[in-house]
């Protein structure tokens, strides 16, 4: 955000920003210390383990995230524009499980 860029390239970029606690959490060796900084990665499927609620095989983990909570969180962080509420007559949706 800083540097103006696209919010395309946050989603498609070769490199994140990892410490160490979240590298070790994504199996990614080498990185020291509670600072974050850019990693880049030359290998697909590390770049796509990096990314929160993705397997490196590019299937999402639905008990890890969620598309509607991503896509409003997108909206109303990132462009500052939050999905208004669901209208007034549409029932709530019963919790899985349930």
């Amino acid at each position: 955000m800083r540097d103006n860029r696209s919010v395309v390239e946050l989603l498609t970029a070769d490199y994140s920003f990892l410490n160490e606690r979240l590298a070790a959490h994504y199996g990614i060796r080498n990185i020291y210390g509670s600072h974050f900084r850019r990693v880049t990665f030359a290998d697909r499927n590390t770049r796509r383990a990096a990314r929160p609620g993705e397997r490196p095989d590019g299937h999402l983990c639905p008990n890890r995230t969620s598309v509607t909570m991503r896509g409003r969180w997108l909206l109303a962080n990132l462009l500052g524009a939050p999905p208004p509420p669901p209208p007034a007559d549409i029932p709530a949706l019963k919790e899985a499980g349930r």
